[in-house]
């Protein structure tokens, strides 16, 4: 991933963070893939972006035969965290295993359940015995893993229980059982992502933030 100085402050809460995705049938030629994506509803717009963790390359934009428009010496970060998308609420982005994961960090004494996920593309949001999200979409069903909530304390890290709650027809938020309000949370609602048994391929991809390069 890459953030570029010039695009640091998204424009619309679309950009604010979201996911992309493209759910195949066995039989790829019969039907087209499905496209799942997510956006975080009234999410702030105008948060600030800072990247974590530099890496020691650099890259260059050399666009066309305009030296003017060229960026060069841009600086490559492992994460990249955007601020205060809700109160108190931050996200971070970063890869892992050639994928876009991200944490929600609630700050402490504020409270996860502002976040607010809507699922475009899905004809049916649902939980299943064991509290995973099911979101089924023309071509079949992807489910996402219930949610890894924890807090880190000098005694280490404790794993506090929650899970996905349904908000309105296309929302989806979290529920987060007690826990340490003097301390900051994390939610990773992407640590395990699945198929249903049928379904070829699974593909996450990072739409419209600008500044993110993989």
């Amino acid at each position: 991933m890459a953030l570029t100085k010039s695009s640091v402050v998204p424009q619309t809460p679309d950009l604010v963070t979201g996911f992309g995705g493209l759910i195949e049938s066995p039989d790829i030629k019969a039907e087209p893939p499905a496209v799942l994506s997510m956006r975080l509803v009234g999410a702030n717009s105008t948060a600030e972006v800072t990247g974590l963790d530099q890496l020691p390359g650099i890259t260059n934009y050399l666009a066309d035969n305009d030296p003017a428009a060229w960026h060069t010496n841009i600086p490559t970060f492992s994460r990249v965290r955007y601020e205060e998308v809700y109160p108190g609420v931050d996200v971070v982005y970063y890869g892992n295993q050639r994928k876009l994961e991200y944490d929600f960090i609630v700050a402490p004494g504020f409270d996860p359940s502002v976040i607010n996920m809507s699922f475009g593309g899905a004809d049916e949001l649902g939980l299943d015995g064991q509290v995973n999200l099911v979101v089924s979409v023309d071509s079949g069903q992807v489910s996402l893993l219930a949610p890894v909530i924890y807090q880190d304390s000098k005694d280490g890290r404790n794993t506090i229980p929650g899970y996905y709650t349904l908000i309105g027809d296309n929302g989806v938020g979290f529920q987060v059982s007690a826990y340490d309000r003097t301390l900051p949370s994390v939610i990773d609602p992407v640590a395990g992502l699945r198929n249903l048994p049928g379904w070829r391929r699974y593909r996450l991809r990072r739409r419209g933030c600008r500044g993110l390069q993989r």
